[in-house]
């Protein structure tokens, strides 16, 4: 609206009445008005005319046309300077509404959160809303799990409930708030046309809740406890069992998802009960009491060396009560230890590089060599074995263990599920060895057969003259011994059918060439040894691989029978010959 001005009251017609003319003071841009307060100036002093008789004149004539021209110069000039006048106030005006525009201290419009307008609110005021709905979940949040009366309450506390709308509200709140004003405004006007929506977020893990609710439930679960060998009587050859406890189980886990389950769709406030599932035992009693017992069974007869069955007697001690447990190997020498006289043993017949003599500990050969076989009937698992100088007279050829403290070793190892139980007894004059487990299948029966497979010829004896003997004297340093060699076979029977067979060993018993003394002045050739004539050799049977066995129990194996009849099959494969360690080696056998 434009301000008004009064003029004085003497009017002066004629612009030479002013002495000069001044720039507009002010431009209103809201009432588009000019102020016109110092536009005019005070008249100067007027003269009255003289009196006389007015006449025209051509002069002044052409002076009204020039001061009519100067009024229009005047009056276009003053319109253009009006108008750049009047732009700049318009722009200074927009200027004002931008800033007007953009300085609220509000949400601007055209600003959405989780699909809320909250164009016009402060930034306190969005918070106060955002975080009472946040209240109101961590009030809700939760289920409850029961079980035998009691309760377990998931919260928000354990879930680690954690919101974020605070940042987002700040970051919702500063938009269009930096850059320059133009920026910002503009900015502003395409809110207008686009709308902005920030979403929030939140966050909680459900791994502590899990695991939270398994353990409460896991609790009140029971689980089944199978049968177990309590004890093994060694005098009696008995197993004793436990008896197996039979359980019920919480279902944990389903239950651990379903209140996941809940809590991911937001149905809170539910309450779930434990249910259990009984679990019998795996393993009884009365399975244990059938399943376990005699696997697998040796016995060889002694002389009557007393020495010899003393050390025999004193292994057998050592090695009865001996538990391999899966997976286990068993080893002669460290179950026994150093057979020295010191632990009683007695010299007695032993082997050393190929010649008989005595040592402490002779003879407990066939305590191992009667355990190997043992071992071999039971289907366990042979890992080391030796074969002495030459076959032994107390088994087959093939079928013996040497063994020499502490180089010379036999092992097995148990390949069995269940625990192995070693009973050896010696008593008159039978050393006796029997493995007791987890019974072979039913109905099957493993038995150890050997082929020998030929003789090889010593050398010529070696004789040397021994001054100190009377002529005609001969005196066996070393007893000449026939080379020979065997294969051995474990052979799987089942109800007296043979189904299997698989090669254990092939032993190779070198020949030994005999050394004598003879006295001075005696023929070498009544001293010479007679030979052994050489028999044929027999055909190697063939081997087939080892079956596949099962735990199940089956009945006491038979006793050890000696093979009488040679097997018709070729072996597929042939496993390097046991030799015998003599020479510069350690003595072999102790028996």
């Amino acid at each position: 609206m434009a301000k008004k001005y009064q003029k004085p009251d003497d009017r002066i017609d004629d612009f030479d009445d002013f002495e000069d003319f001044d720039d507009f003071d002010d431009f209103d841009a809201e009432d588009r008005h000019f102020s016109y307060e110092n536009a005019y100036r005070r008249p100067r002093k007027q003269r009255p005319a003289p009196l006389r008789k007015k006449r025209r004149s051509s002069r002044s004539i052409g002076a009204k046309i020039a001061i009519a021209a100067l009024l229009v110069l005047l009056i276009t000039g003053g319109s253009i300077g009006g108008y750049y006048v009047y732009a700049q106030f318009a722009r200074e005006g927009n200027l004002q509404q931008m800033t007007t525009a953009v300085e609220v201290k509000t949400f601007y419009p055209g600003v959405t959160v989780d699909g809320v307008d909250v164009s016009g609110m402060t930034y306190d005021e969005a918070l106060a809303i955002w975080k009472a709905q946040e209240d109101e979940m961590r009030a809700n949040f939760g289920v409850a799990i029961t079980a035998e009366g009691q309760t377990l309450t998931v919260d928000a506390a354990m879930a680690g409930l954690d919101f974020n709308y605070a940042d987002v509200l700040v970051d919702a709140y500063n938009v269009a708030r930096t850059g320059s004003l133009e920026e910002r405004y503009a900015l502003l006007q395409q809110l207008n046309q686009e709308k902005r929506d920030y979403t929030t977020h939140i966050e909680y893990n459900l791994v502590p809740v899990q695991e939270a609710i398994v353990a409460f439930c896991e609790q009140f679960s029971v689980r089944p406890v199978d049968a177990t060998i309590e004890d093994f009587d060694y005098d009696e050859k008995e197993f004793t069992f436990t008896r197996e406890t039979n359980g019920h189980i919480a279902n944990s886990v389903d239950i651990a998802n379903e209140a996941i389950a809940l809590l991911e769709s937001g149905d809170y406030g539910k309450t779930l009960e434990v249910q259990f599932e009984d679990k019998p035992a795996e393993v009884t009693k009365a399975y244990l009491e059938s399943s376990f017992g005699l696997r697998g069974k040796c016995y060889t007869d002694t002389t009557s060396d007393s020495d010899r069955n003393s050390n025999i007697k004193l292994a057998s001690r050592a090695i009865s009560g001996t538990v391999v447990k899966p997976g286990e190997t068993f080893s002669f020498n460290e179950t026994t230890g150093e057979r020295s006289p010191d632990k009683g043993y007695r010299e007695a017949g032993a082997i050393n590089q190929g010649v008989l003599v005595q040592e402490p500990g002779g003879g407990v050969c066939q305590v191992s060599s009667t355990l190997f076989l043992a071992v071999a009937r039971a289907g366990l698992e042979i890992t080391d074995r030796h074969p002495h100088s030459w076959p032994s007279s107390y088994v087959d050829i093939g079928q013996d263990a040497a063994v020499d403290y502490p180089s010379t070793d036999f092992r097995f190892r148990n390949n069995t599920k269940e625990p192995i139980y070693i009973w050896m007894r010696y008593s008159d004059r039978r050393v006796t060895a029997e493995i007791y487990g987890l019974k072979l299948e039913d109905g099957l029966t493993i038995k150890i057969e050997s082929v020998h497979n030929g003789y090889t010829q010593p050398k010529d004896p070696e004789i040397k003259v021994n001054n100190a003997l009377d002529p005609g004297d001969k005196v066996t340093i070393r007893q000449e011994h026939i080379g020979e060699s065997a294969t051995t076979y474990r052979v799987y029977y089942k109800n007296g059918e043979q189904i299997d067979k698989e090669l254990l060993f092939k032993s190779s018993y070198r020949a030994i060439q005999g050394i004598y003394e003879i006295g001075p002045d005696t023929d070498p050739d009544d001293a010479e040894p007679t030979k052994t004539p050489e028999p044929e050799a027999s055909e190697e049977p063939e081997a087939t691989e080892k079956p596949e066995k099962t735990e199940k129990p089956t009945e006491e194996p038979e006793k050890t029978e000696r093979p009488t009849e040679e097997p018709e099959e070729e072996p597929e494969e042939e496993p390097e010959e046991e030799e015998p360690e003599e020479g510069d080696g350690p003595s072999l056998g102790e028996g």
